[in-house]
C-alpha cells in the first residue's frame, strides 16, 4: 500500500522531480519491493519499470530515467506481487527544468495516519527553495490543546533536496494519546542579524492522526444494514459495510487469529482477538479463505483477505461484528460496532 511519493535529489519541489532525480516511494510492506512502475498517462504504452533500492521497511528509492513520465506508480515485489495504483502522484519534468518558485519551504506529511505499533513513525518531508541553505524548525503540535510535544532543529538545510523528520509518537518514551497532531515547519534564510532583519515566512502545517486501530476496509465504502435490524429468524448482529469485491480487508487492531472458517450464512469468515484482550472482531462474506491461519499474530492494518459476497450475501460487502470480552461465543455478546467503525473511519486517509 503506497502512501507517498516524494522527490529526494535534484528536486523542483516535494513531489516535483526531473529526469535523473531520485524519488522515494513510501508505504506499508515496501521492504519487499524490487521495482517501481511509473504509470504515466492512461494506458500502458508509456509505462516505465525501474529498479528500486530499499531504504527502510516502509520505503524504497529509485532514479528516474530519461523516458520517465509523471503520474501514479505501482510497486512490484520480488515474487511479482503488485500493489494497488498509488493515489499519490509525482510530477516529472525534463532535466534542467527550473524550480517554478513558491514558499521558502514546502512540507508534506508522508501519511495522514500513524498507527502506533511496531516502531512505525510519523514523517514530514520538507523542501528548501532557492539557492541558499535555510535553518528549518519542525514542531509537532497536539491539535486538541495546541501544545508542542516535540521539536526538531535542522540547521543549514540544503536547497534543492527533500529531507525528512520522523516522530515516534512518544515524549521521553511515553506514548501520547490518540488524536490529531500537526507538523509545523518553519524556515529562515541566513543567520544572526540577517535572519532577524527579515520577515519570518509563515510556517507550513501538515496534520496527521495518531491511532491504535484502523478501519477494516482499505478502500472506498459506504454503510449498509446496521446492528439490530430484524432478519428472518434472527437479529442482525453486526454492521454491513458495502465495498467493491476485491477491496482489501485489514486487521483493525493488533491481534491473534481466533478462528478461520466457512459457513453457509457467513461465507468465508475470520475472527481475530485483540492483543489487549478487550474484544473479538468478526469479518464475514470474504471473497476467499483468509490469508492467515488460526493462531497467527497479525499487526494493525495487515491484510486479512478481500471483500466478497460468499454465504448469504446479495452484494459485495463486509459484515463486521464486535464482541467485547470474554469474546465471540465464549460468554461475550455482540454489541453495535457502528460507533466504533465510524470513529475509525474518521481517522482514515
Amino acid at each position: 500500500m503506497i502512501d507517498a511519493i516524494t522527490c529526494r535529489t535534484a528536486c523542483i519541489g516535494i513531489t516535483r522531480a526531473t529526469t535523473g532525480s531520485t524519488i522515494r516511494v513510501s508505504g506499508d510492506g515496501m521492504g519487499a519491493v524490487t521495482s517501481i512502475v511509473l504509470l504515466g498517462r492512461k494506458g500502458s504504452r508509456d509505462d516505465v519499470t525501474i529498479p528500486a533500492r530499499p531504504v527502510s521497511p516502509t520505503a524504497v528509492e529509485a532514479t528516474l530515467p530519461p523516458k520517465a513520465r509523471g503520474g501514479a506508480v505501482r510497486a512490484i515485489g520480488a515474487a511479482g506481487q503488485r500493489s494497488l495504483v498509488s493515489r499519490a502522484r509525482v510530477v516529472i519534468r525534463p532535466a534542467g527544468t527550473h524550480d517554478p518558485g513558491g514558499p521558502v519551504v514546502e512540507a508534506k506529511a508522508e501519511t495522514r495516519r500513524l498507527v502506533f505499533e511496531g516502531g512505525r513513525k510519523a514523517t514530514v518531508d520538507f523542501y528548501v527553495r532557492g539557492a541558499a541553505p535555510a535553518d528549518v524548525a519542525v514542531d509537532v503540535v497536539r491539535a486538541s490543546d495546541q501544545v508542542a510535544v516535540a521539536h526538531f532543529a535542522i540547521p543549514a538545510a540544503a536547497p534543492g533536496t527533500v529531507q525528512s523528520v520522523d516522530w515516534d509518537g512518544t515524549i521521553s518514551g511515553i506514548e501520547q494519546p490518540e488524536g490529531r497532531y500537526v507538523f509545523q515547519v518553519a524556515a529562515a534564510i541566513g543567520g544572526g542579524a540577517a535572519r532577524a532583519a527579515q520577515a519570518a515566512p509563515a510556517p507550513r502545517r501538515e496534520s496527521f492522526w495518531l491511532v491504535h486501530a484502523v478501519f477494516p476496509i482499505a478502500g472506498p465504502h459506504t454503510y449498509g444494514d446496521p446492528f439490530g435490524v430484524q432478519r428472518a429468524g434472527h437479529v442482525h448482529q453486526g454492521q454491513d459495510v458495502m465495498a467493491d469485491c476485491g477491496t482489501p480487508l485489514v486487521a483493525v487492531h493488533s491481534a491473534k487469529v481466533k478462528f478461520v472458517g466457512r459457513q453457509s450464512l457467513a461465507g468465508n469468515y475470520i475472527v481475530i482477538s485483540s492483543d489487549d484482550g478487550n474484544a473479538d472482531y468478526v469479518y464475514m462474506h470474504m471473497r476467499d479463505k483468509a490469508l492467515v491461519s488460526k493462531g497467527d499474530t497479525v499487526n494493525t492494518g495487515q491484510t486479512l483477505g478481500y471483500v466478497g459476497r460468499t454465504g448469504d450475501a446479495t452484494a459485495c460487502h463486509l459484515h463486521f461484528e464486535l464482541w467485547p470480552a470474554p469474546g465471540w461465543y465464549t460468554g461475550g455478546q455482540a454489541v453495535d460496532p457502528g460507533p466504533t467503525l465510524k470513529a475509525w473511519d474518521a481517522t482514515g486517509t
